[in-house]
């Protein structure tokens, strides 16, 4: 369709309408419009070249097509072409009618040329439109056409984003063509981009718009999250996206394989002519942090001039804050992640106590009647640029009649085994000697170690002694034998270590010589002592333990051999199932030494028989009364099962195991059985006969035995006949 304000005058053999924008063609005279065919001219024939345009487009004059001609044969010396005759640029519509109104005036086509070593290699027409431009259209493509004279026996190819080879007729080149050849490529490329979000994205806007720098844009809307132009310029672009909402981003793939799971990040895209790059944008959605600021006040209540401290704690989700009173018991946190934080407080000591309000906001205009309380420990709320102002009150209540501290201390004495033969040792002894006042420092120890035997202090080693104060450990006494720990007259100086305070220990540790010790019980008896102020030996704090050991004479071992023994008997070798088999087990002790918790486990007949203690000897007997099941037989038809019998003596367990096996028997009738015992029936058929009623077999028979349904049916006759049911061993 030609728009209306375009004046034409018609050329109906040129119609471009079905041509494909962006691609350079050569009219033939037999077939029309050639892009990809191979065109016959003769030298010195004038070549219908036209450009397609995919619409009428507005452009400022002057302005500029140029076209590139390029030899194939790179050893011509002359050009192919000759000048163009301005009269034959012109501009035709798609029904290639040649557009005249607006007049559009041509410069004369200019002519330069590429050389390459002295030789032709490319001839580049440059038209110029000096007045005028093509009218603004909305429907239907334009061309931009001109024809070119071939002159000479050569080979030339154009393009513009395409190409054409031109041949001259009867003038054949190296491989014997003769003829103008147009391979097919687009002056366009194509892009398809696609939107991908990895979250829920209700809150993004309807449309999203993804650029190529600032050259084309992409409207995405969310019925296809995507979009495709296919009328992109060759060159290198960088892939944006318009912002989208708080806390979006994005990252960009392509490919030249559409949506290729191999498709490498990256902002920069490659668009090259008649080619596709697809392009995927993924949006990811990360929550914005938002803070707020938390402002303590500390508020203490005192009573009788009770002093304060200078500093409180308040634990604050993982963190302490510090409120102290060079900035009148306030503190400010800023920035803290919008949440709730449990909140308490370090403990200030006996008989104080606190209680917690907050108010999120200014507290301009605000009472205390509006603060919310919450339990000691409970959660603050932080809000999004709000602060919440915490109150912490402290209360001291001393009790009337407050009861008097815990003074004491504790010590424990342990020996590292509680026998050893004549000749044997050393002995490890651990002292351990606790301060366990409430709030009482002693200043001085002393430790008394008093034993049954007499003791010799060259027979003490390793002694070692050190005091765990505050989760540090500090060695205090470094005597070899701990006669100078000991034997003193006088306490032991605890001041330079800081006090004997409450929850301090201090451990010793030594050896002890044993090996000449004779058979009997030997107990060592320790005592500690502390003292508080000035030392006062009359009035101590002590606490006293001790600890035992034996020393036991060597004694021959003699080597004993202790055995037992069990027997399983089974009252029936052949059985049935339904059948009930008596087993008889009799356990012994055929050893020389007394047996303890001899336990006999039969698991097939499910048995457990706790026999006790059976002494050198001994021996015992029991019957278990067993009723055979379907499943015992094995395949074989044999039931087969094991009593195993354990007992313990002084120096371990012995046990012995025995079986015993039944084997099955089956129920076998015939029909020839049937058939010979099966009694005449009257006659005169009674008008009831009453029949007991059969007996349900324990087992049915197996395959090419009688069917049930026969055994069942001929229960009463054969009952009625006396008929002899026999055993029979399986094969």
């Amino acid at each position: 369709m030609v728009p209306a304000s375009l004046a034409v005058t018609s050329t109906p053999d040129y119609d471009i309408s079905g041509l494909t924008s962006g691609l350079i063609y050569a009219y033939d005279t037999d077939a029309g419009w050639q892009n990809s065919n191979i065109v016959d001219y003769t030298e010195g024939q004038d070549v219908p070249i036209v450009f397609v345009g995919d619409k009428y487009t507005t452009s400022p004059s002057p302005f500029t097509y140029s076209f590139k001609f390029t030899y194939q044969d790179k050893n011509l010396d002359a050009i192919a072409f000759e000048d163009i005759d301005v009269s034959t640029v012109k501009f035709i519509d798609e029904e290639g009618n040649n557009i005249t109104e607006p007049k559009v005036s041509f410069a004369t086509p200019i002519v330069s040329y590429e050389k390459k070593n002295g030789v032709p290699e490319f001839m580049i027409l440059t038209v110029n439109v000096t007045d005028g431009s093509p009218i603004v259209g909305t429907v239907g493509k334009f061309g931009l056409m001109f024809e070119l004279k071939l002159k000479g026996p050569n080979q030339a190819s154009l393009f513009q984003g395409s190409s054409i080879t031109a041949r001259i007729k009867d003038a054949p080149d190296t491989n014997g063509n003769k003829s103008l050849s147009f391979p097919t490529t687009r002056y366009y490329g194509t892009v398809e981009v696609m939107k991908e979000f990895t979250e829920e994205y209700s809150n993004i806007p309807e449309n999203v718009v993804v650029n190529l720098d600032d050259d084309y844009e992409f409207l995405i809307s969310p019925d296809t999250w995507k979009s495709t132009n296919t009328d992109v310029e060759p060159g290198e672009y960088t892939v944006s996206e318009d912002f989208i909402a708080e806390g979006w981003t994005y990252e960009v793939y392509n490919s030249t394989e559409e949506f290729s799971s191999e498709m490498p990040p990256g902002n920069e895209i490659d668009v090259k002519s008649g080619e596709t790059v697809y392009v995927k944008v993924i949006n990811t959605y990360k929550e914005q942090q938002k803070y707020g600021d938390v402002m303590f006040h500390k508020y203490f209540e005192f009573v009788d001039e009770t002093e304060t401290p200078t500093s409180v704690n308040i634990n604050w989700g993982e963190a302490d804050v510090a409120i102290d009173s060079d900035d009148e018991w306030t503190e400010l946190v800023e920035d803290m992640g919008v949440g709730n934080y449990p909140t308490s407080e370090d403990s200030l000591g006996d008989y104080w106590t606190y209680e917690i309000e907050y108010y999120v906001g200014s507290l301009d205009g605000v009472s205390e009647d509006d603060y919310t309380a919450i339990e000691p420990g409970g959660e603050i709320p932080v809000e999004d640029g709000l602060t919440t102002h915490v109150f912490v009150y402290n209360k001291y209540d001393e009790p009337e009649n407050p009861p008097n501290p815990k003074i004491g201390v504790d010590i424990t004495k342990t020996v590292d085994t509680d026998w050893h033969y004549t000749g044997g040792g050393p002995v490890s002894y651990i002292i351990t000697f606790e301060n366990t006042s409430d709030e009482t420092v002693f200043n001085w120890v002393d430790f008394m170690d008093e034993t049954s035997w007499n003791h010799e202090p060259e027979d003490v080693s390793n002694f070692e002694a050190w005091l765990d104060k505050n989760d540090e450990t500090v060695d205090i006494f470094m005597t070899d034998d701990g006669r100078d720990f000991f034997d003193n007259e006088w306490p032991y100086d605890m001041v330079t270590f800081g006090g004997f305070e409450p929850d301090d220990i201090i451990t010793i540790t030594y050896d002890y010589d044993s090996g000449d010790f004779g058979d009997g019980t030997y107990t060592n008896t320790v005592t500690g002592c502390a003292w508080m102020g000035e030392i006062d030996l009359n009035n101590p704090v002590c606490d006293t333990d001790d600890a035992s050991f034996t020393v036991r004479n060597r004694t021959v071992t003699r080597d004993y051999d202790p055995g037992i023994k069990i027997e399983k008997d089974v009252d029936l070798d052949e059985a049935s199932v339904g059948d009930t088999v008596t087993y008889t087990i009799e356990v012994e002790n055929n050893g020389d030494y007394d047996l303890e918790d001899v336990t006999v486990v039969d698991e097939m007949i499910d048995e457990t028989w706790d026999i006790g203690d059976l002494d050198e000897g001994d021996s015992i007997s029991k019957d278990f009364d067993y009723e055979i099941q379907e499943d015992d037989f094995d395949d074989d038809g044999l039931f087969v099962n094991t009593a195993v019998v354990t007992g313990d003596w002084s120096r371990g367990t012995v046990d012995a195991d025995d079986t015993a096996t039944v084997e099955e028997l089956i129920i076998e009738v015939t029909e020839e059985d049937v058939a010979e015992t099966t009694p005449e029936l009257p006659d005169v058929v009674p008008e009831k006969v009453v029949l007991p009623a059969p007996a349900v077999p324990q087992a049915l028979p197996k395959t090419g035995q009688v069917p049930p349904e026969l055994f069942y049916g001929l229960g009463s006759i054969l009952m009625a006949a006396g008929y002899g049911l026999g055993r029979k061993k399986k094969d």
